[in-house]
C-alpha cells in the first residue's frame, strides 16, 4: 500500500487547484498525489456531498478542515499545530472558516 497521500480535489474551481497545489508544494513536498475529479464519478459525489477535497491515507479519508489537519500532521516542520488545531475551540473556528470558503467557491461540477 502506497504511504502517499491522495489529495482528491475540484479541479473545475480555480482556487482549489491553486491551493491543492501550494500545500502539496510548501508542506507535503512530493509525498502527495494531486487527483482531479472531474473526470471520477464517485469522488465528485463525495465532494458534492461534503462540499470539500478528499484527503485520504491507507484508505482513510478526511473532509474539510479535518482533511487541512491531517496534511498539517504529515508535515516535517509544523505538525505540532495539528494539537492545537484540534482544541475544541480552534476546530469550531476552523470549520466555520472552512465551511464559508468552500460555500464561496466557484465550480462547475
Amino acid at each position: 500500500m502506497s504511504n502517499k497521500i491522495k489529495i482528491y480535489f475540484d479541479d473545475t474551481c480555480p482556487m482549489c487547484t491553486n491551493s491543492v497545489k501550494k500545500i502539496d508544494k510548501f508542506f507535503l513536498k512530493k509525498n502527495s498525489q494531486l487527483i482531479p475529479c472531474s473526470k471520477n464519478k464517485k469522488i465528485i459525489s463525495k465532494i458534492k456531498k461534503y462540499n470539500s477535497w478528499i484527503v485520504e491515507k491507507n484508505g482513510v479519508r478526511k473532509y474539510g478542515f479535518d482533511a487541512f489537519i491531517f496534511i498539517i500532521s504529515q508535515t516535517s516542520f509544523i505538525w505540532p499545530l495539528k494539537y492545537i488545531l484540534n482544541i475544541s475551540l480552534f476546530n469550531k473556528i476552523g470549520n466555520v472558516i472552512y465551511s464559508y470558503i468552500s460555500s464561496t467557491r466557484s465550480t462547475k461540477l
